[in-house]
């Protein structure tokens, strides 16, 4: 554990539910528009503050979203929460608008192979898109928030110089984008390796938004220590949805009833209620024939509450 001056924890997190979009696109089985919809509705009724409903991406690439058009005319919105999609081009974003979505999403990495191989450009020609994307999405009235994907490593490269993912969020902050989100697609990231990074980035730190994953067990310690450095967005996905297509681990997105628990057991406020959001997780698992991935589901609140406190206790109170 680095050595740390006395951290100040944030009162009240956002939490961000990636799991119908991020959470379901690289699922073997195709889901039904109306379990989708079902899903998001049960997550609107715990009042989850931001919903990732779905992906306007070519269907050929994610055939899991060729029914994007069909989602939102179907949800039962409340204006405690704010529904957003991925929206990679120009004309995604839209859709997103004609569909009423309040938000996009967007992606650029920082590592330049991982963009020549899988999309055949560069950071620099990304980023001036992203650039008119976001100026086109703010005509819109539509908030932005872009990924930095494979942040602390990819697939071709273990280890991502923190000094590239510092100038890639100030381009995207220079652009107006609303939210710069941190994401550890293959759980390469350390505690160590976050430190460096969050020390690197220059950008306020209010602006930045967490999307780790636990495919070997650290995710956790990652976002209570982001937290500790002044983040308080983060991503996470219900029953555990998702996994990235790089990593093998059946193990993938934050888990969104885990992450209560620890925001409970710190008392940072959340806003989310806890009835609804697990029959959201015995829903979707249910329909999806899978294994909920939560240690905290369907269990006695009070013994698994104290031990989460066991297990986290110690590096919460290292760092505050």
């Amino acid at each position: 554990m680095p050595s740390l001056a006395r951290a100040t924890f944030p009162k009240k997190v956002k939490l961000v539910e990636v799991g119908p979009r991020d959470g379901l696109q690289y699922e073997s089985s195709l889901v039904s528009t109306d379990a989708k919809t079902e899903l998001i509705n049960q997550l609107t009724k715990s009042k989850m503050p931001v919903i990732e409903c779905t992906s306007f991406i070519n269907p050929s690439m994610l055939l899991q979203f060729a029914d994007s058009r069909l989602i939102a005319g179907k949800l039962n919105k409340e204006k405690t929460t704010k529904y957003i999609t991925f929206a990679p081009n120009h004309f995604a974003i839209g859709l997103a608008s004609e569909d009423k979505y309040d938000g996009i999403s967007l992606a650029v990495t920082a590592c330049e192979e991982t963009l020549k191989k899988s999309l055949n450009t560069n950071i620099r020609d990304l980023l001036n898109s992203i650039d008119i994307m976001v100026k086109e999405a703010k005509t819109l009235n539509l908030s932005t928030r872009a990924y930095i994907s494979f942040c602390m490593g990819s697939q071709y490269n273990n280890d991502i110089d923190p000094k590239r993912v510092n100038e890639v969020a100030n381009s995207l902050h220079e652009t107006g984008v609303d939210e710069i989100v941190l994401q550890d697609n293959i759980a390469s990231g350390t505690i160590d390796k976050l430190e460096k990074l969050l020390n690197t980035i220059t950008i306020p730190k209010t602006k930045l938004a967490a999307h780790f994953h636990d495919s070997h067990f650290r995710g956790m310690d990652l976002i209570i220590y982001a937290m500790s450095k002044g983040i308080s967005i983060i991503d996470c996905a219900i029953a555990g949805l998702g996994q990235c297509p790089y990593n093998e681990s059946p193990l993938g997105n934050m888990v969104t009833e885990e992450m209560l628990y620890i925001l409970d057991m710190m008392e940072i406020e959340h806003g989310v209620k806890w009835k609804p959001l697990l029959d959201a997780g015995d829903y979707i698992s249910e329909i999806m024939t899978r294994e909920n991935r939560t240690d905290v589901y369907d269990v006695d609140f009070d013994e698994e509450l104290t031990k989460y406190k066991a297990k986290y206790a110690e590096l919460i109170k290292s760092l505050g």
